[in-house]
């Protein structure tokens, strides 16, 4: 398996371990990078903004919580790049298997796998009823 860089690496490992032969993604956007910024002490900060809350306030990005242990603009673009290197790894598994990965999420970062547009998810799972996995 790839390096486990977030959750949906290993989730999509082990569901072409389970054997199942087409998958698709939405929400997966991963544009973490997007909130990034430096603050007047020129710490690396997320802007902390969600849909309810418009007001984003920037929060320096601690690896452990601790203000001695910020994270740099290299460390952080250095594991999103391990990553998206972990996507295409998956990538060239699928190939193995004879399986897919599609990307039907309507903003994205993730270019390893074939894009979906979300109407057509409708289609791709009536094809998919009756099969195995």
């Amino acid at each position: 398996m790839p390096t486990p860089q977030n959750v949906l690496i290993p989730a999509l490992f082990l569901s072409l371990r389970l054997g199942y032969k087409k998958i698709i993604l939405l929400g997966a956007d991963h544009s973490w990078h997007e909130t990034l910024a430096l603050d007047d002490a020129n710490r690396v900060c997320v802007k902390d903004k969600h849909f309810y809350n418009e007001d984003a306030k920037l929060t320096p990005w601690s690896m452990d919580g601790t203000e001695e242990n910020i994270w740099t603009m290299d460390a952080i673009f250095h594991a999103l790049g391990r990553m998206f290197e972990g996507y295409w790894k998956i990538d060239e598994y699928t190939k193995h298997l004879g399986a897919q990965i599609y990307n039907a999420s309507s903003v994205t970062y993730i270019d390893a796998f074939k894009r979906m547009s979300f109407s057509d998810i409708g289609k791709e799972l009536t094809q998919c009823v009756g099969k195995e996995r």
